[in-house]
């Protein structure tokens, strides 16, 4: 990740999954790539096993949390 070439900012809010390993700092400089909001969750697990069946359901349970922050905040724009 470090040898990646990244320029320009994204023009939408980022909603990064975050678990400790060794390029979580780098993971971490997202924040400073988004003109929008930028919120970070705890997933459970390492990174190669936020899917794996004994992690799946509370990463997913994060991933629901944050659709519906989402699909909230379009309709609130919406009214």
């Amino acid at each position: 990740m470090e040898n990646l070439t990244n320029s320009g900012l994204v023009e939408a809010n980022i909603h990064n999954i975050v678990v400790d390993t060794v390029t979580t700092l780098l993971k971490k400089k997202w924040i400073n790539t988004t003109s929008k909001a930028y919120i970070e969750y705890n997933g459970i697990g390492t990174h190669d096993e936020l899917l794996n069946p004994e992690y799946i359901q509370e990463n997913v349970e994060i991933i629901k949390q944050i659709l519906n922050k989402i699909k909230d905040k379009a309709f609130e724009e919406m009214v």
